[in-house]
């Protein structure tokens, strides 16, 4: 006889992604975890990923998770609980080093991370060279400056993004141009 497969009872499956949000009072950011296996019907091992940004406006810059990009080679037990968020939603709680608290089952379909920060920044780089164009642009509202094509996931140097205007205007620009990354290297030395 095989080995009976495991079914997790919150339905988390194998490839699930959950996120965690934490704030500092000089940042937000989220930290991704990808469900590598089921440890019965109320555990699963995970993994740390990577994140890409994928837009930004002049507040904020919106990150997504990136599959099966392994941010650690440490592996996570934790037991799935139900949330109370309206709705139920499965959770895990992570308790490593500094970082304490909860992550919860991302839906990439209706969820939008969106980070901030005072260091240094595209956000903070575009109020500043570009002004005019970030006190229009809101992320949450649908417009921002977005990267061309998804399939190049990140914002580097010579991408070709997309600046969405709030009236539906769209203008494709390279991100060193409208960044001014040639002054910001010169500044910062990179």
């Amino acid at each position: 006889m095989g080995k009976k497969a495991a079914i997790n009872r919150y339905g988390v499956q194998v490839g699930n992604i959950f996120t965690q949000d934490y704030t500092t009072e000089d940042h937000t950011a989220y930290i991704f975890y990808q469900v590598i296996a089921l440890r019965g019907e109320t555990q699963v091992a995970v993994r740390k990923i990577l994140k890409s940004r994928v837009a930004f406006d002049g507040c904020h810059e919106q990150v997504i998770p990136i599959p099966d990009a392994w941010a650690s080679d440490e592996i996570l037990i934790r037991k799935v609980f139900s949330g109370t968020e309206g709705i139920s939603r499965a959770k895990i709680n992570i308790e490593k080093g500094w970082l304490h608290g909860s992550a919860s089952l991302y839906h990439s379909d209706r969820e939008m991370c969106l980070e901030w920060s005072n260091g240094h920044c595209m956000p903070n780089w575009l109020r500043e060279h570009n002004p005019e164009i970030a006190e229009q642009l809101h992320l949450e509202e649908g417009s921002g400056v977005y990267v061309a094509d998804r399939s190049q996931i990140g914002m580097k140097d010579g991408c070709l993004v997309v600046i969405r205007y709030p009236d539906g205007r769209e203008e494709e620009v390279i991100l060193n141009e409208l960044l001014h990354r040639e002054t910001i290297r010169r500044i910062w030395g990179t």
